[in-house]
């Protein structure tokens, strides 16, 4: 939320760095023209993609509004915000295109399977010439499409020529205590995603989208990662961390979950590997 600016709350907001994420610029609210907001959830979840023509697509997650349920006056935030009263019908994955990164205009449709229950988090990046989507499930149990052999968690993981029409592949699998909120990354002909877990940021990593590699853990402790290129050339991995020191006025448990912003080490990947670093401990910082 822009401080001041009540009606920015719970809305989608961009920030944009020029020096490889050192310092940011203030918080603007995304706007999503053609958004029944009467019958659908506001945005959330959302991810940028930058296309060949130089326009944007914004993936995020919403959901149809239904009855009244027995979540009346819940706290704003999640699922139910924007529509306290009401149950949302299962989340999927939805996108709208901009020029100006401000003003995005919805394009018609789902992103995600029709016939998936519910999925969140979505993350998407083109790599060689299709693109890619990997979206985290809103409950583990997801009950569509084929599975992956590992018994672990499952990841919503889907392809597309055209980053516009997607088809269902395999789920992904994570660690036991991982998830699926993090990051696609293609990088020297290698497509990676980055998930949290409370062990640390975990990444798995492919050739072609088909075979996957083992799981690799990092030391690194977070959430939600992403990871891009700098303009040296390195990698450089944003993530949530541990709760601010001058964060107030939250609830011990909140403390325990919620983590505050840290920009990540610069980082490198070889053969599928991610050996990330610590930045709060300084021998390990480059």
């Amino acid at each position: 939320m822009q401080e001041g600016k009540r009606e920015s709350f719970d809305q989608v907001a961009l920030r944009v760095s020029t020096d490889d994420g050192q310092t940011w610029g203030e918080p603007e609210t995304v706007v999503v023209s053609g958004l029944d907001l009467e019958r659908y959830q506001r945005p959330m979840d959302p991810t940028l993609l930058q296309l060949s023509d130089g326009r944007f697509r914004l993936y995020f997650a919403s959901s149809e509004k239904s009855q009244p349920s027995e979540f009346r006056g819940q706290p704003r935030g999640g699922q139910h915000s924007g529509n306290l009263g009401r149950r949302s019908a299962g989340p999927g994955i939805y996108s709208a295109i901009s020029s100006d990164l401000k003003k995005f205009t919805l394009e018609e449709g789902k992103r995600s399977d029709r016939d998936e229950p519910g999925v969140v988090d979505p993350t998407a990046v083109l790599h060689g010439s299709s693109y890619y989507m990997v979206a985290h499930p809103e409950s583990h149990g997801m009950r569509s499409g084929p599975r992956s052999p590992f018994e672990l968690r499952q990841g919503y993981f889907a392809t597309s020529a055209d980053g516009y029409r997607f088809e269902r592949q395999m789920n992904l699998a994570a660690p036991s205590d991982g998830d699926f909120i993090g990051n696609l990354f293609s990088h020297l002909g290698r497509l990676f995603f980055f998930g949290g877990s409370f062990k640390g940021i975990w990444s798995i990593s492919s050739q072609d989208g088909k075979e996957w590699g083992r799981v690799s853990v990092s030391q690194l402790k977070g959430g939600d990662p992403s990871v891009f290129t700098d303009s040296s050339g390195k990698l450089q991995v944003l993530f949530v961390g541990e709760v601010r020191s001058d964060a107030i006025g939250q609830p011990e448990w909140m403390k325990r979950l919620n983590r505050g912003h840290i920009t990540g080490p610069r980082f490198d990947l070889e053969k599928g590997q991610s050996p990330m670093r610590d930045p709060r401990n300084s021998e390990q910082r480059r």
